[in-house]
């Protein structure tokens, strides 16, 4: 199987062999593949390929690991400090979230925009809020916001409500126990400006991913600062 010319987001790479890489890409086509990069350190001038780089990727290969023929870089996304750990957050979740060969075009473009907005320097957290919810819709695990798992209802902002991953919400039985119906309905309209609102879309993201990322903590997560965590 050939690839020429794919839009390539470079999500990982790690030391292969004495002189080589294994690289793994978020492709619009074809999703995530991993390939080896031979000879990438025996180049009196190698390219410069990290994380956050972008371009164009040809490769081949019949099985999982593929043999990249070319990969051009055209750009990098450039950020630092907790901006940075933000980024790599992001490319975690890919890594985790999406299987290999998993082509995924609306999610390659979203994950181009958010790297450019943190690049930006906008404010971090709505972004990254944002992008969640765009990757579980994306991937069918989309939060419905506007109806009761179990009874149909709808949600009301003057109500409370418990949040399960497998069935969505229902109404909480103590108030003060659940997630105002107010804050579900900004979430939806992804209004983050209020401290509430941001804090619970935090916490009610990272219970709907936890099914698809498993047990394994997120690295990224330990890379922010004080409470700047994703």
């Amino acid at each position: 199987m050939r690839f020429s010319d794919l839009p390539a987001l470079v999500v990982h790479l790690r030391p292969y062999r004495e002189s080589s890489a294994m690289v793994q890409f978020f492709t619009r086509q074809e999703g995530r593949l991993v390939g080896v990069m031979k000879g990438l350190h025996r180049r009196r001038h190698p390219i410069s390929v990290q994380p956050f780089c972008y371009g164009t990727l040809s490769c081949v290969g019949r099985g999982g690991l593929m043999t990249v023929t070319q990969f051009d870089v055209t750009g990098r996304y450039t950020l630092v400090g907790d901006i940075l750990s933000a980024g790599f957050y992001v490319l975690e979740l890919i890594s985790r979230c999406l299987d290999e060969k998993q082509a995924e075009p609306i999610l390659f473009d979203a994950t181009l925009q958010v790297l450019a907005k943190l690049q930006s320097e906008a404010a971090m957290a709505p972004i990254l809020r944002d992008y969640e919810l765009q990757l579980l819709e994306g991937l069918g695990y989309g939060i419905n916001f506007e109806l009761e798992a179990a009874s149909g209802r709808a949600i009301v902002r003057e109500a409370e409500y418990v949040f399960d991953a497998q069935s969505g919400f229902c109404q909480a039985n103590v108030n003060g126990a659940g997630y105002p119906g107010w804050v579900l309905q900004s979430i939806s309209r992804r209004e983050f400006a209020d401290p509430q609102v941001r804090r619970l879309a935090k916490q009610l993201n990272r219970a709907a991913l936890a099914p698809l990322l498993g047990p394994a903590p997120l690295v990224s997560r330990s890379l922010f600062t004080g409470g700047a965590r994703g």
